[in-house]
């Protein structure tokens, strides 16, 4: 059965497209005035009814669950950029740009072949673990370059399950989301060593 579809909304069944006009048993509708349709040629459920329905995503959904789809939806979404702002806090906390310059005069200490005057950073985390200037460049360096690694992977998962929390079709897939999303968490705050 062809049904004409605004925006995941069944507005009309059993319709057809004529040159002008969108036409069903019940209505005329002018193309000019019907924006953003669509009409999807598909089977119908057995209980079909006007409004009890959307169509998203090519599957039925019941208007009731469409409802608590989208909050549970927007609150999937919600918990991801939270739990990541909250990993972000746990590792730099206000300190971004002081471990920014740590790294910047590491690299360079390393880019001299650990010669020359130590940079302030560099030895300032050497005489606080009373270790050498080299291990204290090679730590930092190491210690940032696990975070970028850390924050591109926090980026990469933070965009992709939200995507996937967006259009997922139904409950189930968004509870499969969210799952996968706890499980990110739980293995990324493992790896940065924070609780």
């Amino acid at each position: 059965m062809k049904l004409l579809i605004i925006n995941e909304t069944i507005l009309d069944f059993d319709v057809t497209e004529l040159a002008e006009t969108i036409a069903s048993p019940r209505a005329i509708y002018p193309k000019g005035a019907v924006s953003g349709w669509e009409i999807a040629d598909v089977a119908i459920p057995s209980d079909f009814a006007l409004g009890k329905y959307k169509y998203t995503n090519g599957q039925f959904v019941a208007q009731e669950n469409a409802t608590e789809l989208q909050a549970k939806k927007d609150r999937l979404i919600l918990k991801i950029d939270t739990d990541v702002d909250l990993i972000i806090s746990a590792v730099v906390g206000k300190r971004e740009i002081e471990y920014l310059k740590a790294e910047e005069h590491a690299n360079a200490y390393i880019a001299a072949n650990y010669t020359g005057t130590v940079p302030e950073f560099v030895q300032d985390w050497a005489t606080a673990k009373s270790q050498t200037a080299t291990w204290a460049a090679d730590n930092i360096a190491a210690t940032a370059t696990a975070w970028r690694s850390a924050q591109a992977s926090l980026r990469a998962n933070r965009l992709a399950k939200k995507e996937a929390a967006r259009t997922a079709a139904d409950l189930a897939a968004l509870a499969t989301v969210e799952t996968a999303w706890n499980a990110f968490v739980t293995a990324i705050k493992q790896q940065l060593g924070i609780s």
